[in-house]
């Protein structure tokens, strides 16, 4: 009897502390984005020198901006976890002298309009921002500037 009094204790405990939870993945993932600025560290398993300084932004209502070669900027939507933006625009100017950022800047034009699957990681004290597609990942760790 004290065995079937415990077991119902800890079920109804389990299912009261289920409904707590009343944020959806999409808020709690938009709150992490928002505010912070994420330095670029590696793009399809290349690392990204920290000197070049790509990096992208988010502030409220997801607007973003940031910069590889060219510096970019647009309103993001996100639906569960991947993230979209109807208009990126950005500059147009041609970087002779770093191949790797003028590539970045197609990569990041790609996940961005056609919808890129947001991972968010947190390890000690580091937050790490991870966007990717089926053909292209850029990692980024989190260098607010405050």
């Amino acid at each position: 009897m004290k065995n079937v009094f415990y077991l119902l204790m800890i079920l109804t405990g389990t299912i009261l502390l289920s409904g707590c939870d009343d944020k959806d993945k999409t808020d709690i993932m938009k709150e992490e984005l928002q505010h912070h600025r994420f330095l670029l560290v590696k793009a399809n398993g290349e690392n990204v020198a920290p000197e070049k300084q790509a990096f992208i932004e988010f502030s409220e209502k997801l607007t973003f901006n940031g910069k590889m070669c060219n510096t970019f900027f647009g309103e993001a939507s996100l639906n569960k976890d991947t993230i979209t933006s109807k208009n990126l625009s950005s500059t147009q100017k041609y970087c002779s002298d770093d191949q790797q950022l003028n590539k970045l800047d197609g990569i990041v034009s790609d996940l961005l309009t056609n919808g890129a699957k947001v991972k968010i990681k947190h390890d000690y004290d580091t937050t790490y921002l991870e966007l990717s597609n089926k053909s292209n990942e850029l990692h980024f760790e989190v260098k607010d500037l405050m």
